[in-house]
């Protein structure tokens, strides 16, 4: 699908230009397309974060992880 594509239609994906009215929530509307742009830092952190170290931590406390490798691999507390 082209970006640059004429055309305001529905499946055009060009966005509608909104009432001057409506700017200010159209630019909050706008801002989620940020989201998009922060994909690729966002799959990064998807998988890991604080719950990540927190039951990986837990699991050492516990024993059951052998190695630090093992915390490596281990996907969650209860495993």
């Amino acid at each position: 699908m082209e970006i640059e594509m004429e055309g305001r239609g529905m499946w055009t994906g060009k966005r509608c230009e909104p009432h001057p009215r409506e700017a200010v929530t159209a630019r909050m509307r706008a801002s989620h397309e940020a989201h998009w742009l922060e994909r690729e830092l966002a799959k990064r952190w998807a998988s890991k974060g604080r719950w990540w170290e927190w039951s990986r931590q837990r699991a050492w406390e516990q024993g059951r992880a052998r190695s630090k490798a093992d915390l490596r691999t281990m996907r969650g507390a209860r495993r």
